[in-house]
């Protein structure tokens, strides 16, 4: 083996006829199946298909964990799922794997047999999570045990057949020193915003899809007091709060042929009979909003929440167009103090192109003369047409991770 492909391929073919081998010559069950067996097989292997093969020790070594990962694992992503800097895994079918490595897109060398075997690991993820992908339901969402999320469609949806978007878990906790070394934001801001929570402020964080948002609520809720309750409701479970006494709850969207489901609207109205002390929405999105405002008006101040938005002024309009879709009865200058005094601050998150995420602005919301007043306490770095500065790789990943 002369070149690293050279390796590489060899390593693939090995571990997909050894694999076949233990597969066939083992009657137990895979995690009964020891490391010893597998060098076995591969002696075996080696010994019998391909005597001109070569393996040292550290070869061997690579090709029993190829196995091992195929037997009990996630086959070919099981190195990506171990990589602390992959943020997101695409899958294209079977030959396409990208991977976002501090907020950057790359195709990674990984990929699987064929479509079969693509579809046999994706099924061994969604057992997790007790669900399926079948023509009668060609879409799924789903969380891995480690809660990493996993979006899946197959055809008659694709027509290039099994598609899969898996966002990672992030395991470590993001601290003060990673967002001021990242440059995510200042000391300063960072105290202004902990003073925010202490003070029991609502806090609207908005920014684009990927910029950090539930990463930066999961930083500032965890500067809720420990006596408090927290209830969090959710889409899919995100959130990983550093607080003793949170309640987690998550909505149940429509499932393929099944009319069942549970809204964000409906948990936020449980949670309003769970005694919380503050309440934390992942993400508005249409329906919940207008609940959301009286809860915040009804003593669950100190209350979080993200959206979708270009900016501090876009919250506000967003937020008074998702309520009068749903209320049309209330006039603008209604919806606009219910805005005003349901919100303290409005915190923009940007990321950029070279995948540097930061806090845009900081802006306080109180209403005058029936005009909502945003005023900006805390102004981001400045755009420049080439935005290269970047935070360190571990800090970008640990922002987009979640």
């Amino acid at each position: 083996m002369n070149t690293q492909a050279e390796m590489d391929s060899t390593i693939r073919h090995t571990v997909n006829e050894v694999y076949h081998l233990c597969v066939k010559l083992m009657d137990r069950s895979a995690a009964d199946i020891t490391d010893a067996a597998i060098v076995e097989v591969i002696n075996s292997y080696i010994k019998d298909r391909a005597p001109n093969v070569r393996i040292n020790a550290l070869l061997e070594e690579r090709i029993v964990a190829g196995v091992r990962d195929e037997l009990s694992g996630y086959g070919p992503l099981s190195k990506l799922m171990r990589d602390s800097s992959v943020s997101d895994i695409l899958i294209n079918g079977p030959t396409s794997i990208w991977v976002d490595c501090g907020g950057t897109l790359r195709q990674s060398g990984c990929r699987f047999r064929d479509e079969n075997h693509l579809q046999t690991i994706l099924e061994r993820m969604l057992v997790q999570d007790d669900k399926a992908l079948d023509v009668n339901a060609p879409y799924v969402d789903a969380v891995l045990k480690d809660g990493s999320r996993i979006h899946a469609v197959r055809p008659p949806i694709s027509k290039t057949g099994l598609i899969v978007s898996i966002r990672k878990f992030r395991k470590h906790s993001i601290s003060l020193d990673d967002l001021v070394q990242g440059d995510f934001a200042t000391e300063e801001c960072l105290e202004l915003l902990s003073n925010a929570v202490a003070d029991r402020k609502n806090i609207i964080i908005s920014g684009g899809s990927g910029a950090g948002k539930t990463s930066f609520m999961n930083w500032l809720g965890s500067r809720i007091p420990a006596e408090e309750r927290v209830v969090t409701i959710e889409d899919a479970a995100e959130l990983n709060l550093d607080h003793r006494h949170t309640v987690a709850l998550c909505s149940k969207g429509q499932e393929y042929g099944n009319s069942s489901a549970i809204d964000s609207e409906t948990l936020l109205k449980q949670a309003l009979r769970m005694r919380a002390d503050r309440v934390i929405v992942g993400e508005i999105r249409g329906e919940e909003v207008m609940t959301l405002l009286q809860c915040l008006n009804i003593g669950h101040e100190g209350s979080m929440a993200t959206i979708h938005a270009n900016s501090d002024v876009d919250v506000i309009s967003r937020l008074q167009l998702l309520v009068q879709l749903r209320n049309h009865n209330l006039d603008s200058d209604t919806v606009r103090s219910y805005i005003a005094s349901s919100v303290d601050y409005i915190v923009h998150i940007e990321k950029h192109r070279s995948g540097y995420r930061c806090i845009k602005s900081v802006s306080r919301v109180g209403i005058q003369s029936d005009q909502i007043v945003i005023k900006p306490v805390y102004n981001g770095p400045v755009d420049t047409p080439d935005m290269t500065k970047g935070a360190p790789t571990s800090y970008v990943s640990m922002m987009s991770a979640r």
